[in-house]
Order: C-alpha cells, then sequence, then structure tokens
C-alpha cells in the first residue's frame, strides 16, 4: 500500500534531483550509512575505517571510480559536525580528491543532513543534495537515501537527534545495535519498491542497512537458489549430486539462521512473496556491518554487490557459495563480489513486468 506523505516526498525529491548521464564507460561505486563520529567509543566508522581507507587506496582512487555517498557519512545525531571533520581529516582528503576531479555526489540522509545549516565550512557538503538520477539510455537509476519513504521520516527527526546525542553517544551505543531489519524499515523498502515500480526505474537507497539486489535481500536470493538447487539434484547425479547437496544443507542452514534472527512477519513475507519480483530496487548496505563494509558497483555496463572485509577478522567468504574474494596489496582486506548483473537486462525486466 502506497501511503501519501512518503509518496509525495519521493515524487518531490526524484523531480527536483540533478541529473548526469552515464555509459559503459563509466566507473562508479555507491556507499551510504558510513556514521563517521570522534573516534571515541560510539563511532560506528572507527572499527570499519581501515577497510574503507584500503577500498578506496587499493581500487577507487588509483581506477578513478566516481563516489557517490548516498546519505548518513557524518554522525550528526551524536557528534558536532567540527569533531566529526577533525577526527576524519583523511577520509575527506580522499573526498575533495574525487570532488576536485567533479567525481563525486553526497547525497543527504537522516543522520548528515544537518550539515547543511552548520556554518561549519566543508567542501564536500557544499554540493550535497537530496537525491541523483542517473541516465543509463532512456532509463534512469535514482539514488536517494530512503529515509523519505518512511511515515515519520520529518516528525522524530528531533527526539532521534536529541536521544542519540545525549543518550546513546554517551554510554558507546552504536547503530548497528538497534534492529534494522525491522518491519519498519522493511515497509521503508516495500514503499520505494512500489514508487520504482509505478516510474519503471530503478533505484538505490541506503538507510535500512540492509543489503539488497535487484530487491532481494539475502534471505530472498537464498530462498530462490534453494528452489533451483532442489529442481537440479533431482536430475542430477554421482558427484554432481553431491555436491548440489551439500549446497542445499548450507544454503538452508543459512536461511534458517537469518530467519531465527528476524523472526517478525514482515521479515518472512519479504518481497519474495508479491509474485512475479519486479528487480528495480538496490540498497549498498552500509560501512558499519560488523564483519566488513558493502557497497555497489556500476562498470562496464553492469552493476554489482561487492563486500570488502577483513580476513582478520572473519574468513567466511573464503570458502562460501563460490565467491572468489581478491586481496587488496600489502594487507588483510579482501573484496568480493557477491551479486552481479547487466544493466540493460536488469531494465529490460524492470519495463517488461512493471
Amino acid at each position: 500500500m502506497l501511503f501519501d506523505g512518503p509518496v509525495r516526498r519521493m515524487e518531490r525529491i526524484y523531480s527536483g534531483s540533478p541529473g548526469k548521464r552515464i555509459d559503459d564507460s563509466d566507473r562508479i561505486v555507491i556507499f551510504s550509512d558510513m556514521h563517521m563520529g570522534n573516534k571515541g567509543r560510539a563511532d560506528d566508522f572507527k572499527d570499519n575505517a581501515h577497510i574503507f581507507k584500503t577500498a578506496m587506496t587499493s581500487l577507487y582512487v588509483p581506477e578513478d571510480f566516481d563516489l557517490i555517498m548516498n546519505g548518513d557519512i557524518e554522525e550528526l545525531h551524536k557528534f558536532r559536525p567540527r569533531s566529526v571533520m577533525d577526527s576524519w581529516k583523511g577520509i575527506y582528503e580522499m573526498f575533495n580528491g574525487a570532488l576536485d576531479r567533479g567525481g563525486l555526489d553526497k547525497i543527504s540522509g537522516n543522520h548528515d543532513h544537518r550539515i547543511w545549516h552548520t556554518g561549519v565550512p566543508n567542501r564536500v557538503s557544499d554540493i550535497m543534495t537530496d537525491g541523483l538520477k542517473l541516465r543509463f539510455g532512456s532509463d534512469t537509476i535514482f539514488v536517494m537515501h530512503g529515509h523519505q519513504a518512511s511515515l515519520r521520516a520529518e516528525s522524530l527527526e528531533r527526539w532521534v537527534h536529541y536521544g542519540l546525542r545525549y543518550g546513546a553517544s554517551p554510554i558507546g551505543l552504536k547503530n548497528y545495535s538497534f534492529p534494522h531489519e525491522s518491519e519498519l524499515k522493511f515497509r521503508i523498502e516495500e514503499r520505494v519498491y512500489d514508487f520504482s515500480k509505478r516510474k519503471r526505474i530503478m533505484t538505490i537507497i541506503g538507510h535500512t542497512h540492509r543489503p539488497l539486489f535487484e530487491s532481494m535481500s539475502r534471505a530472498d536470493s537464498l530462498k530462490f537458489k534453494l528452489e533451483r538447487l532442489l529442481r537440479d539434484y533431482t536430475d542430477s547425479t554421482g558427484d554432481e549430486k553431491a555436491r548440489i547437496e551439500r549446497n542445499i544443507h548450507i544454503y538452508h542452514a543459512e536461511l534458517e539462521r537469518l530467519l531465527h534472527k528476524n523472526p517478525r512477519p514482515a521479515m518472512r513475507e519479504s518481497l519474495y512473496n508479491r509474485g512475479v519480483l519486479v528487480p528495480n530496487l538496490f540498497n549498498s548496505g552500509s560501512c558499519i556491518g560488523r564483519k566488513g563494509i558493502t557497497a555497489l558497483e556500476i562498470e562496464n555496463g553492469r552493476i554489482s554487490l561487492v563486500y570488502w572485509f577483513d580476513a582478520d577478522r572473519s574468513t567466511k567468504y573464503f570458502n562460501y557459495n563460490g565467491f572468489k574474494p581478491q586481496r587488496a596489496e600489502g594487507s588483510s582486506i579482501y573484496r568480493v563480489v557477491l551479486k552481479e548483473e547487466d544493466l540493460s537486462y536488469i531494465f529490460s525486466r524492470i519495463n517488461l513486468l512493471s
């Protein structure tokens, strides 16, 4: 069901957002939800800062990727702008480098939009907008943070700000301590999905901290994989049958773990149960995951969901689902492509199924 308040906000942002044309020659990486603080114990970004820096210096800076920073880059609910900027000068130098060559866009989120009104000099935030439209041929990729799809996006903003500044920050409570895959945030994804389907566009959000690819979460993808493997299992023999059986057990255990972690009915429903699913909703996840950071890359006319992780912290993705991680030279940081697809193929499905 569409709600008038969020729909009006999304329509207003979509209509007023600047646009730029991209093609197969463009290289773009989209990050969201960094939540940079003051390097203290309540700073969400601190634990993964070395992963983000390695991703930037090993790939995105030397390969001249354009950066789209999709909201909540600074954590201004808990920290003052000056303390954030002073604490992460090296990160801002990277942003300024991309800005100097015309390769940076910054989109406002619910945790960092106040930086517009602080009066603190910041070149990066001078270019901040509420959204961005990427024109790929005759199709559109719309990038916005996503909080605008909440029924309470504006009415609760001030109370959340004071609660985090004077409650969560002093005791060191971090953003990933909250249930980001709650029913409320699922409803946000649902509204953006409906909005995108109606307009026949692809929309990339952040905000919920839940990576999505072609409108599917990790749980949704596992359901589809299990269905496909169960069909293949019947007609397979020998070593191939044994391999499929092993993967079925792995995926089933992972799905059970995810559903146990998020038992709410909305998470069990997901967009997966909507019949024919339109692949119009993507989410870059966040930079404050417990094991690593996620991002979306656009390159050579393809879009990819990628995961950067520290092997000293987790080795899950070394032998998981056939992924082949690549190590950043001279470090324990790895990048792995979790999913990828041609943009032209995605838009063909969007236009035919919407």
